[in-house]
């Protein structure tokens, strides 16, 4: 009765062991997307607010919505996280989202005769 105890114990410690190394690789993943979505929403906030471009002709404000599709159709990837604590990725995509709405409403400040940008991608 007490090795079959420890062999339960020991199994389940290692059944716990594999499933966190698991979600660890996959909020890396989801981490190192939301960091380059981050990265693509600085450099487009400074195309619009240091060089002056329109939000519609900057290649970087252009290319956010490819980069937050790949975040977002990720599988393990949840719009709204309730009683749970939310990871480190979706704050940093929900930051770039600010950052990215900040650079298109200066470009709609700025640039009047440009079509306004009503949507980010």
């Amino acid at each position: 009765m007490g090795s079959r105890f420890l062999i339960a114990i020991v199994a389940l410690a290692l059944v716990g062991c594999v499933d966190g190394i698991d979600v660890t690789l996959r909020d890396r993943d989801l981490e190192r997307v939301a960091t380059r979505f981050g990265n693509l929403a600085d450099s487009c906030l400074i195309d619009v607010r240091d060089n002056k471009l329109p939000y519609a002709r900057s290649a970087n404000c252009r290319a956010l919505g490819e980069v937050s599709k790949e975040y977002t159709s990720h599988s393990e990837v949840l719009l709204y996280y309730d009683d749970r604590s939310a990871p480190r990725h979706a704050y940093l995509a929900a930051s770039a989202k600010a950052r990215a709405w900040s650079a298109a409403t200066l470009s709609n400040a700025w640039f009047r005769n440009q079509p306004p940008v009503v949507s980010l991608w």
